[in-house]
């Protein structure tokens, strides 16, 4: 089930808001990332001295990589030991699905990572912040795992804040013990965990060193870097994205980016993402799924079928957006689409909401292997079902249905499996090529629910064309 730390505590939300903490869900994950660079300048009094204790750590480990003569010595050793850390619970931020674990820092990850940051030492560009900014050249090192890193290095902090957020509220709390002190605060029944929060105003929806993947932010530092940028790698400026390879090479190899890069970087005004505009929809599903299911209530027989339920939901999903006005919901405040995750976002807390009524458990799936598949609808070990949701923007359309579920059906020993299309009127020729394949590869033990997203007039407004005012 999908719930926030104000709903489950059953808490003023507004007070709680006030405060400045992230109210976010204690079972599923956001994708939201504490900011390096929005942590050195934080005004908050438990976060204030944060940043540079991480500088610190860090410098410490670069230290260390200048003293190894060769990998695995003991100064290795103890580089990659000073980055390992476990999972993180309880904050429900980064990439993970299905619950609000963070995927920690193993040591294969660490070992990784110091390699990446041996090669700078070794050619004498060893800044602190590499380990902030590494997740724009290097494969496989992203913003949660830089986020893992700074989560873990500021934990403490973390139970202080939590512990003074919820003294200001009469909740039952219990004692959790980390490190040497002993903290008061509320349980999560869901991983008998602690629940922790966060300022915020820490957060971004990436950190800002993602963003240089794209040629236009990296012209927006000034003509000079651009320059640079394309000279360097013998690019047309209108090339819009640039792969990681090339921005290492640059980083290595072109003194005069490195540089500028790196001051830009430090001295970048970035902002917290904005939750009042909330422009990816992290949060508002959740609040616009609750007010549609309440305003539509949807009755089903408590000995139905689990495949016949999950059908009517999507089927009740599709009227919705169609005839109910919940299509706005696809779009931003300037109509322009949002993510996919969103619209699974949406479809989760309107599905979420009616199996709750019912008695139903609704869980989210991970990456099985064969690629994710987005919901399992389940009563019992046998009796489930799967919803895989894409919108027309989707370059897998088909490749999904032909290849994508049948193979996790398989795994899972699902018999049927529903794929719920969302069309938004646009790729149009991908649409219809996806429609042909539809019909050439038919998987009877698979349904199709299409779903018309496209933006639609008022009701007024049609009646005025129908008119012909």
């Amino acid at each position: 089930m999908a719930i926030t730390i104000t709903d489950y505590l059953e808490i003023d939300k507004k007070k709680y808001d006030g405060l400045g903490a992230f109210d976010s869900f204690l079972d599923i994950n956001s994708k939201l990332f504490v900011s390096p660079m929005l942590l050195k300048r934080t005004t908050n009094e438990y976060f204030k001295r944060c940043y540079d204790n991480i500088l610190e750590q860090f410098s410490i480990i670069l230290r260390l990589l200048k003293t190894s003569k060769s990998k695995n010595d003991r100064y290795w050793n103890e580089a990659v030991k000073r980055l390992v850390s476990k999972e993180e619970k309880g904050l429900s931020l980064g990439y993970a699905r299905k619950s609000d674990r963070g995927s920690g820092i193993s040591e294969e990850i660490a070992e990784k990572i110091i390699l990446v940051v041996k090669e700078f030492v070794d050619i004498e560009k060893d800044f602190p912040e590499i380990f902030e900014v590494m997740c724009v050249f290097e494969k496989g090192i992203g913003s949660d795992r830089i986020s893992d890193i700074i989560l873990n290095s500021i934990k403490e902090n973390i139970y202080l804040y939590s512990e003074y957020i919820f003294s200001n509220f009469e909740v039952k709390k219990e004692d959790y013990k980390y490190k040497d002190k002993v903290y008061k605060l509320p349980k999560n029944e869901y991983n008998n965990q602690p629940i922790l929060v966060i300022d915020r105003e820490l957060l971004l929806d990436l950190p800002i060193a993602e963003d240089f993947s794209d040629i236009d932010y990296v012209s927006s530092f000034n003509e000079k870097i651009r320059r640079e940028f394309s000279s360097y790698l013998n690019t047309s400026n209108k090339r819009k994205k640039y792969t990681k390879k090339e921005f290492k090479r640059l980083f290595m190899g072109n003194e005069k980016f490195f540089e500028s890069f790196l001051e830009k970087y430090r001295e970048d005004e970035i902002e917290s993402y904005d939750f009042s505009v909330d422009k990816n929809g992290e949060i508002k599903w959740y609040y616009i799924s609750k007010d549609y299911v309440r305003e539509n209530p949807l009755n089903i027989d408590k000995n139905i079928d689990v495949y016949e339920l999950t059908k009517k939901i999507c089927n009740q999903f599709k009227y919705l957006i169609e005839e109910k006005g919940l299509w706005k919901s696809l779009y931003d405040d300037n109509g322009l689409v949002l993510s996919e995750s969103h619209s699974q976002n949406l479809f989760f807390g309107i599905a979420d909401s009616y199996c709750k009524a019912n008695d139903i458990d609704i869980s989210r799936e991970n990456n099985n292997g064969s690629g994710p598949v987005d919901f399992k609808i389940s009563s019992g070990y046998k009796n489930k079902t799967i919803v895989e949701i894409k919108k027309s923007s989707n370059n897998q359309l088909s490749h999904c249905y032909e290849v994508q579920i049948p193979v996790y059906m398989a795994q899972e020993e699902i018999e049927k499996g529903i794929y719920l299309f969302i069309d938004l009127g646009d790729h149009d020729q991908r649409v219809t090529n996806f429609k042909n394949a539809m019909q050439k590869y038919k998987n009877t033990k698979i349904e199709l629910i299409e779903v018309d997203g496209r933006k639609k007039e008022s009701a007024s407004k049609r009646k005025i064309d129908a008119l012909g005012l």
